[in-house]
């Protein structure tokens, strides 16, 4: 049985060392930055922990904006929050509307307990 051999990064600036697995089973760092769906995915799910009520897809992206000093789109955000819902990390949801009956209202997130 082959062992696993891990390969330590060596530091260069301020450039993020990623592991990833070869088709050989050893790990081999990979240079970059962090992809926007992991960086937006985390900080979702950070702001989603914040709260202590359920939130609008509106205050989320506020709050990432800030977070990470760049805009956001609300689309972005609605985007990687239905990735979340799927994969059962955050749970959706939906009110009624307030003054039409029958349609769906705000719909809200909070972290899947």
């Amino acid at each position: 049985m082959e062992s696993l051999h891990i390969v330590k990064p060596k530091k260069v600036g301020n450039i993020a060392n990623i592991y990833f697995m070869t088709s050989h089973n050893n790990y081999m760092p990979k240079r970059g930055r962090p992809t926007k769906r992991n960086l937006i995915q985390t900080s979702i799910v950070d702001a989603l922990m914040a709260y202590n009520t359920p939130a609008n897809s509106s205050a989320i992206r506020r709050d990432i904006s800030k977070k990470l000093g760049q805009n956001i789109s609300w689309n972005t955000i609605q985007k990687y929050l239905n990735e979340l819902v799927q994969i059962e990390k955050v749970q959706k949801i939906s009110t009624v509307h307030s003054k039409t009956e029958g349609k769906e209202g705000l719909t809200l997130y909070q972290i899947k307990k």
